[in-house]
């Protein structure tokens, strides 16, 4: 009994050296652990990221990039869109011999030998670009050889269907498909694509959203051959021309010359890039006359028969002599915007005064911006009132200290042929989720506008602008079968040192409307600086103006001016004697 009780409480030997076995085996490796700890620590303070380069390499060679939305026409036609293409990356660490594999890169990817080999040699990453976007054939050749290190992704390229065409508008994207210019810059967030919550779990890449603009390929198409034949007779240093909806402010065309290729903008100067009709302001001269006319008439200060006197070609006002093309005595308002008198309308500026003419023009929009969905427009140059004098009324009243670009001047006209509202330009119509087919957003007429002259001051103005293509200056822009009305602009430009107006270089210009009595379209042509002689705005774009405007009004199912009167002849013919 004694024997038992002296061994009750110790520990048999056994069971004692197990336990100290797995206290070592714990000490062990609680050190392993530390151990582990700090060399994490390590690589993290030294290479931080090192491991974010290794995933990012990893996902790179399993995924594909979302892919950018499309942009098309009012009709549905396909302005760009994106096609696959292969891109060739590589892991330095993982290339055997650099300089075989560059020099087998090199030949199959037409690309520089030295440039590909520095960069297979690097250790400090473990991502590098060999060559973006290559041909299909290329990419074959590559995934062929199978060299280790080097791998394939596939990147979506921008395609435009009709090439330089819409280059303006539309803009264009950089080698990892970010929207620089134009539409593609402005609508980045809604084309660039997005990721969306997938049922698997995770996210998935998905295409971006598709746009709409309010552009037609066939006036556009229509718009740039016309232009460019003039741009061809004249040669002029830029050229630009815009087709604008007169009710709803929709842009129906916009062409700007020189023209470059949005799939590789990098081959043209910066300068053919510049979208001018909206980017470049000028003294546009003479086209401002209709507007300083219908102020003047909005304020009661003249009516359409008031006459001046036109001083038979110069008058004398000051220090500063006025002059004429033509040699007129007495005219009337209207004979003043039909024989586009530079004399005739410095004398309504004058009467209009400062303060109603700086306002009248603030209520044709001029000084602000248009509001257009496009990036780079200048709102151009309108002094404060304060700063007038009564030669900056002789100036402005024809189109001279007054800096605009060519949107704005289409505004205004597009205001007379809207009952006197200024309309608000715009590109986009709307905007789809090709997934769903929903509409995201659609643009329709905005409402509210502003009231730049009453209807009827409108209306006496068109039919003064009638008179312009009828029988002054604007000859050239009449339309076969149609009713149209318009003025010509030859405005000068500055020198180039901008010390004072230049003696032979213009801008010439001619904007009407179509048809007179019912306007559906606002038409702009411009060129700047033309050559060979000729430069007045009747000559060198009323042509283009009367061209486009026939093809438009076709196209839009206009009918003819003409067969309107033949038809309500025979309607009078036909039924006349049962009218009381």
């Amino acid at each position: 009994m004694a024997k038992g009780n002296a061994h009750s409480g110790d520990v048999p030997a056994a069971t004692a050296g197990t336990l100290r076995r797995v206290k070592i085996a714990a000490a062990i490796l609680m050190l392993i652990l530390v151990a582990l700890a700090g060399r994490i620590a390590q690589i993290q303070f030294d290479n931080p990221g090192q491991y974010t380069r290794l995933a990012a390499v990893r996902r790179m060679r399993s995924e594909s990039a979302t892919r950018r939305g499309d942009i098309y026409d009012r009709e549905g036609r396909l302005l760009a869109t994106s096609v696959p293409h292969w891109s060739v990356f590589a892991d330095p660490t993982e290339v055997y011999d650099p300089f075989e594999t560059a020099r087998i890169l090199a030949r199959v990817l037409n690309a520089d030998l030295n440039t590909i080999n520095a960069r297979l040699r690097r250790r400090d990453t473990r991502f590098v670009w060999i060559k973006r976007q290559v041909s299909p054939s290329r990419a074959e050749w590559v995934r062929a050889l199978e060299l280790k290190g080097v791998y394939l992704r596939r990147e979506d390229k921008r395609f435009h269907p009709f090439g330089s065409l819409f280059a303006h508008v539309v803009g264009f994207t950089d080698i990892d498909g970010r929207g620089l210019e134009g539409v593609e810059a402005r609508f980045e967030k809604e084309l660039g694509g997005f990721e969306r919550l997938s049922a698997e779990g995770g996210n998935r890449a998905e295409k971006g959203y598709d746009i709409y603009l309010t552009l037609d390929a066939y006036i556009q198409s229509l718009t740039r051959d016309a232009l460019l034949r003039q741009v061809e007779r004249h040669r002029p240093e830029a050229a630009w021309a815009l087709v604008l909806d007169a009710r709803s402010g929709e842009v129906l065309s916009m062409v700007n010359w020189p023209q470059y290729d949005p799939g590789a903008p990098a081959g043209s100067p910066e300068r053919n890039r510049r979208n001018s009709i909206l980017a470049d302001t000028y003294e546009y001269g003479s086209v401002l006359k209709p507007i300083t006319v219908a102020i003047a008439l909005e304020s009661g200060i003249v009516e359409p028969d008031t006459e001046f006197d036109c001083h038979r070609g110069a008058w004398r006002f000051g220090r500063r002599t006025i002059r004429d093309v033509s040699e007129h005595g007495n005219l009337t308002v209207r004979d003043i915007v039909a024989r586009s008198s530079n004399i005739g309308v410095a004398q309504i500026g004058l009467k209009l005064g400062v303060e109603d003419f700086w306002r009248g023009l603030n209520r044709f929009g001029f000084g602000d911006p248009s509001g257009i969905e496009l990036q780079g427009e200048s709102t151009g140059i309108m002094r404060a009132a304060s700063r007038w004098n009564d030669h900056s009324l002789i100036s402005i009243a024809f189109g001279q200290e007054i800096s605009i670009n060519a949107m704005a001047l289409a505004r205004a006209f597009a205001a007379l042929g809207n009952d006197g509202v200024l309309v608000q330009p715009r590109v986009l119509q709307k905007i789809t989720d090709p997934l769903s087919g929903d509409e995201i957003r659609s643009e329709g007429r905005p409402e509210n506008l502003q009231r730049a002259v009453s209807k009827d001051v409108a209306d006496e103005v068109m039919r003064m602008l009638a008179r312009v293509v009828e029988e002054g200056t604007g000859t050239r822009a009449a339309v076969e079968g149609y009713r149209v009305g318009g003025k010509t602009g030859t405005g000068t430009l500055m020198c180039k040192d901008n010390r004072g107006y230049s003696k032979d270089r213009y801008i010439s210009t001619f904007v009407g409307l179509a048809p007179i009595d019912d306007p559906g379209v606002v038409i702009l042509v411009s060129l700047k600086v033309p050559t060979g002689g000729d430069y007045y705005g009747g000559i060198v774009a009323g042509p283009a103006f009367s061209e486009i405007a026939q093809g438009t009004l076709g196209y839009l199912k206009v009918p003819p001016d003409i067969q309107k009167d033949f038809l309500a002849r025979t309607w009078i013919n036909d039924y006349g004697s049962h009218i009381h």
